[in-house]
């Protein structure tokens, strides 16, 4: 019997013992009359010309339907009955040979995968400068084995950042403004009278390299919720004519880093009950998609379900502070003092513990992030240009064994 509606033409043969019964059209019956193999029929109802001919030959504008009538038109291919049961045999052997080399192929990416996990957390664990460079030393002599897949390389792209605010990605900076100065001279160009947060050093989860400190994101710049006081938020007055972007927490979970879409557009009635935000914002959503983060690349509203975050000095890149996020967002309590829950607000982003370098290194360790990055996305496009490649390759080879 075949389905005769949604999803149509999927087969299914009746065994002896089988009871049920139909409560309406949706089933064809196909009674074998001719004695042929209800293995080989079901094969046939299976194959890619089934599927194809029967989806041209549906009716129906929103749900597909394969009547009896329509059924009957379509011609399928009959072999001889000692053919059948060999195609029967050879393709169940084959089939049995594909499940094998699938459970294989998935042990295979599964231990790729925690060697991948084992080596860079190698890095990131390493107690001194000598075990940081034999755990790299390692990874570099395996490189291209290892960085095959693009959850591999994504992995390797959160090591990056993770070394980055570890302060083990660019040389450490022994002279020169420390991170505390940094803090004082931020603290000092805030606006007059505007409360900050202490900037007494704070014992966070590992230890910081010379010249670095652990702080928290008000005490270096102004870390504050959207607003969208209007109800309801959706209320047409506020869109009607609208040319002012409207960021939600849609568009930051899709940034990949950088916000270029907005949801809508606010008008001057809508902009009047929001805030503006300038370009550069770094962007973290507390509601639906928890503490993901991202930077604005225009001038935007945002409603109160995303938090806004503004370095206090123009000099001082918002990138660094984002990076830290992406790191952080899997792992928010380890960053956070013992009371913190595990949905986020903006009382928690407060008190997250940040690593804070001078500013010099911080500057640096944004520049290579991102030259590794490229490198990494570039590594990722080859590796998907070559699996296509081999899918063409593979597509090629089927149809000229089977024409």
């Amino acid at each position: 019997m075949l389905t005769g509606v949604g999803t149509i033409g999927v087969p299914y043969v009746v065994q002896e013992g089988d009871r049920f019964y139909f409560k309406d059209a949706s089933v064809l019956i196909f009674k074998n009359h001719f004695e042929m193999s209800p293995e080989y029929l079901s094969l046939v109802f299976s194959s890619p010309y089934w599927k194809e001919t029967i989806h041209k030959e549906s009716m129906g504008t929103t749900v597909h339907t394969l009547t009896i009538s329509r059924a009957n038109e379509v011609l399928i291919p009959v072999a001889p009955a000692g053919e059948q049961a060999r195609i029967v045999a050879k393709v169940d052997e084959l089939m049995a040979l594909c499940d094998r080399l699938e459970a294989e192929q998935a042990e295979a990416e599964a231990a790729h995968a925690k060697l991948v996990e084992a080596l860079l957390a190698s890095l990131t664990q390493a107690r001194d400068a000598a075990d940081f460079r034999a755990s790299w030393q390692q990874l570099a002599e395996h490189f291209h084995t290892l960085f095959t897949t693009e959850a591999s390389v994504e992995a390797l792209k959160l090591t990056v950042l993770r070394l980055g605010v570890m302060g083990k990605l660019v040389a450490n900076a022994i002279d020169g403004e420390s991170a505390s100065q940094l803090l004082a001279r931020i603290a000092h160009a805030r606006t007059a009278g505007k409360a900050t947060s202490p900037t007494d050093a704070v014992q966070g989860p590992y230890e910081l390299p010379p010249n670095w400190c652990w702080t928290t994101l008000p005490a270096v710049g102004e870390l504050a919720r959207g607003k969208s006081k209007h109800r309801p938020r959706n209320d047409p007055a506020l869109y009607s004519g609208g040319t002012i972007p409207l960021v939600q927490t849609g568009d930051v979970a899709r940034a990949s880093g950088l916000i270029n879409t907005c949801t809508g557009k606010y008008n001057a009635l809508g902009l009047a009950q929001s805030r503006l935000w300038p370009a550069g914002t770094m962007c973290i959503t507390i509601a639906a998609n928890i503490a993901d983060s991202a930077i604005l690349g225009f001038d935007a509203c945002f409603p109160d379900s995303v938090v806004g975050f503004i370095p206090g000095l123009p000099e001082v890149d918002v990138k660094y502070f984002e990076y830290f996020l992406r790191t952080a967002k899997a792992d928010l309590q380890k960053f956070a003092p013992s009371t913190a829950q595990k949905n986020i607000n903006l009382d928690i982003l407060s008190s997250l513990y940040l690593p804070l370098p001078p500013l010099g290194e911080l500057n640096r360790i944004v520049a290579l992030v991102d030259d590794l990055f490229a490198l990494c996305d570039q590594l990722k496009l080859n590796l998907a240009q070559a699996r296509q490649h081999h899918e063409h390759l593979a597509s090629v080879l089927v149809e000229q064994a089977v024409a």
